[in-house]
């Protein structure tokens, strides 16, 4: 379920019921924590992904689907810069150089 921690154990009982949002019917999984329960939906769209036209634009809404959608796992995460690798390929003993640059609209 994510990356936190817990010192108890999740298990998967099956799926979750059936929740309808605006944009059309969802289904996860169902997760059993002792004698508790809880469902989780994971993935489910909040916009339209952000591609060609859409790009650097402000969140569009998802179109609607038909039938029920499965929500148990994440969907592809977004790029991100991997801080870790520029902590590794840093340069070392040297400066940092910064350049600005206007560029008129």
């Amino acid at each position: 379920m994510g990356q936190g921690t817990s010192s108890r154990q999740a298990n998967v009982t099956g799926d979750s019921r059936q929740v309808k949002t605006k944009y059309g019917s969802v289904v996860g999984r169902r997760f059993g924590f002792g004698e508790k329960e809880v469902d989780a939906f994971q993935g489910i769209p909040f916009a339209k992904p952000p591609v060609g036209d859409l790009r650097f634009k402000k969140p569009i809404p998802p179109v609607p689907w038909e039938g029920i959608r499965e929500t148990k796992k994440f969907a592809a995460r977004g790029i991100q810069k991997d801080m870790s690798l520029v902590e590794k390929t840093k340069s070392s003993g040297q400066k940092d150089m910064s350049l600005f640059t206007f560029i008129q609209k």
